[in-house]
């Protein structure tokens, strides 16, 4: 008979939108599986079997409520470098706690199969690593910023929503961006679009965004939004991934490197987010998102001489930022 956490899995996977506090509650303490390529250590990253969203280019690793279903999985997969995998099994906290580490991470499918899963959003996996339950969906999210216009070339619909659950008013969907499911109703956002204001799922409004970006000529502005949604949403993996190819264009190399730096703080990778703006202060020292990220990074690690050096170096080029002043 499936156990408890197997059955909570399944039923999650069913009905995306239900409550989760039961499954949460288990998962706190609970034994899990993944699929690793090295034996688990607490000296290195944790070098994980993953899928990666084709339109966000989040990573996603598949997490199994027991062993007999990891192995299960285990005998469909092909890696493409051809290494072999084995399943690593480790109490569910301890395990999120490496995934946050993860580059790219944008959440966990439990139980995968052909289906579907259950998704544990990257929030959702943080605050369980801490030992905490998270919310009830849905999660509800505000974007500080002039009402959204919305993508051109993208249909929108919009619709009345179900009073059992969430917010009141109106919803809306990009239908035709890939990728939507039931699960993304699990966190909304409210939007001010073409002048009506709607409650949106964030990763669909987050896909509608890179799918505009991918079709726009002028795209400065495009991906300002974008990444402002993403780390508003806490989608940091996926905030990661667009930053990431945006350095391999020349002409926004210097801004994509100011913000990966502050997307790796707010994700957690300190260390991360330590060497990633040494070395980029060295190609571009006039970015301040740099020093700021830098400063507050030693700070976060109890660095505090370090923060202090950093805060002067840029001082010197931002004497009036008030971040870098309150640290100098």
């Amino acid at each position: 008979m499936p156990s408890e956490l197997t059955q909570l899995c399944d039923a999650a996977r069913r009905r995306p939108l239900a409550p989760r506090k039961d499954l949460h509650t288990l998962l706190r303490g609970a034994k899990v599986t993944v699929l690793t390529a090295t034996p688990l250590s607490e000296e290195s990253r944790l070098d994980v079997w993953a899928d990666r969203d084709p339109v966000l280019g989040g990573v996603w690793v598949p997490v199994f409520s027991d062993a007999l279903r990891a192995e299960a999985f285990l005998g469909e997969v092909v890696t493409p470098d051809a290494r072999p995998l084995r399943c690593a099994s480790g109490l569910a906290h301890e395990l999120f706690t490496a995934l946050l580490e993860v580059p790219r991470f944008g959440g966990v499918r439990l139980d995968p199969e052909r289906g579907g899963a259950a998704r544990l959003e990257r929030h959702d996996v943080a605050v369980l690593a801490d030992g905490m339950l998270p919310g009830e969906a849905p999660e509800l999210h505000s974007l500080d910023a002039a009402p959204m216009r919305l993508p051109e070339g993208i249909p929108c619909r919009f619709g009345e929503a179900d009073p059992s659950y969430g917010p009141s008013g109106r919803r809306a969907v990009f239908p035709t961006v890939p990728g939507l499911t039931l699960h993304d109703f699990r966190c909304l956002v409210e939007l001010n679009l073409g002048g009506q204001a709607a409650w949106v799922p964030c990763r669909n409004f987050a896909s509608a965004l890179r799918k505009a970006l991918e079709a726009a000529e002028e795209t400065e502005a495009l991906e300002e939004q974008l990444v402002e949604a993403l780390v508003g949403f806490g989608m940091y993996g996926e905030a990661e991934s667009l930053l990431l190819a945006l350095l391999e264009g020349a002409g926004r190399r210097h801004w994509a490197l100011g913000h990966l730096g502050r997307v790796l703080r707010r994700a957690g990778r300190l260390k991360d987010c330590v060497a990633h703006c040494e070395a980029a202060l060295d190609e571009a020292p006039d970015e301040s998102r740099l020093y700021r990220s830098l400063t507050l990074a030693h700070a976060e690690l109890e660095e505090l001489e370090a923060a202090r050096d950093a805060a002067r170096r840029g001082i010197r080029r931002f004497p009036d930022d008030a971040t870098l002043r309150r640290f100098a």
